[in-house]
């Protein structure tokens, strides 16, 4: 007996079309947003979506950043009773939402680009018992800048705070010291160089009493000339970043040297012997900018780096001036990541060990004129950017690795034929 296959592949189209029970009046194109437990969108019309969303009651993630119309949640967002994750940055709340209270599972919350009165976010926040991470930049309504209220330090559950950006900021209130499961505190502010100076001038001296915070970073914080004298209690600070702030000499014990793992910073270095755990190091001593001309600038003070005993390191950074050797370098067997925005004219002897290494970045290398031909013989070796540099041929070995990522600009470098 014949079939009617066209038949059969039609009620099969409409079989895989039905919409779940209960959810027959959600667009479909909502439905296919959303995957498994995770919506996620940005800089879109999201007025249809938000009365729907109590539909997916299995959501754990939900980020409706950047939207325009996000101006309100309805009461049954409250529905959401797995939601851990919720990022609503550059949202238009005139008043901050007291449903999210209700949202007892959210451990992650982020509100960049704010202006709802801080005293509302956290009488709301501070009710969630299990709130590990919060992302929050506000901007302020006046010239008295920003404060934190009281109800700040109820967020006992809290390991992460990230107020990068608030510049109008103007301190941490010294009872952040009771929040003792604080593991991170990320205040860096990179539009310093835009004169968008972060207001913060001092940390409390309770900060000594977070035994678990592990990071710190307080990038950009130009007003910022010193770390309170309880900082030496930090016993397990592993991630540091004072670079471009107003500290201009960096003072640890040797316990907390000898812990680092992550370091950057600018002003005098420390006994590297001293850094035995250290795989990411970054060091700051001039901007390097290239200019139409080929003129480069922060290039001509000559500077010696000690860093031959950081043989564990796995990345290094060092931005500005010309080093007058770079000997150092082939005791780093274990690199992976090397970015010189600075003058050299020689890769050492033994760099060619560096077995290890997966990107080449190197900016304003003027007196660098040729690579070695070794380089390209790297067999880890990802990709090599050249910019502002005096190389003028690119070694065969180089030219011949198809699987190497290379970009080069404002070089001479001649390209044969």
């Amino acid at each position: 007996m014949p079939t009617n296959n066209n038949a059969d592949e039609q009620n099969s189209e409409l079989s895989i079309a039905k919409p779940e029970k209960g959810k027959e009046d959600i667009p479909v194109w909502l439905v296919d947003l959303i995957s498994q437990d995770s919506l996620e969108i940005e800089e879109s019309s999201v007025s249809e979506i938000v009365p729907h969303l109590w539909k997916f009651g299995q959501l754990r993630k939900l980020k409706l950043s950047h939207t325009g119309d996000l101006k309100e949640f309805p009461s049954s967002l409250a529905r959401l009773k797995h939601l851990e994750e919720l990022n609503v940055d550059g949202a238009d709340f005139k008043k901050f939402p007291s449903i999210i209270a209700s949202l007892t599972s959210l451990q992650s919350f982020s509100y960049k680009y704010c202006y709802c009165a801080l005293p509302e976010i956290f009488d709301v926040l501070s009710t969630l018992p299990r709130l590990k991470k919060l992302r929050l930049t506000h901007f302020t309504d006046d010239e008295g800048g920003d404060f934190l209220p009281e109800s700040f330090c109820r967020l006992k559950a809290i390991e992460e705070l990230h107020f990068n950006k608030w510049i109008y900021l103007q301190e941490l209130p010294e009872c952040i010291g009771s929040l003792r499961n604080l593991r991170i505190i990320n205040l860096s502010n990179d539009d310093h160089q835009l004169d968008n100076s972060a207001a913060i001038k001092e940390l409390p001296d309770s900060l000594g009493n977070l035994s678990n915070l592990e990071e710190l970073n307080v990038y950009g914080l130009q007003d910022l000339k010193h770390l309170p004298p309880s900082f030496a209690r930090l016993f397990r600070l592993k991630r540091l970043d004072t670079m471009c702030s107003g500290i201009d000499e960096l003072q640890l014990t040797v316990g907390q040297w000898k812990k680092l793992e992550e370091l950057r910073m600018h002003g005098p270095l420390p006994d590297m012997r001293h850094c035995v755990n250290l795989k990411e190091f970054t060091w700051f001593k001039n901007l390097v900018s290239i200019y139409r001309g080929g003129y480069l600038s922060g290039i001509s003070e000559v500077i010696s780096l000690p860093l031959s005993p950081l043989r564990n390191l796995e990345s290094l950074t060092i931005f500005g001036g010309t080093l007058d050797s770079t000997a150092f370098l082939a005791s780093m067997t274990k690199l992976r990541r090397l970015r010189l925005l600075c003058d050299f004219e020689s890769f050492p002897k033994g760099f060619e060990k560096l077995n290890k290494l997966e990107e080449i970045d190197l900016w304003g290398a003027i007196s660098l004129t040729a690579l070695p031909e070794y380089l390209g013989h790297i067999p880890s070796l990802k990709r090599l950017r050249l910019t502002g540099c005096g190389v003028k041929v690119l070694p065969k070995s180089v030219r011949e690795r198809t699987d190497l990522g290379i970009r080069v600009e404002d070089c001479p470098v001649q390209w044969p034929e």
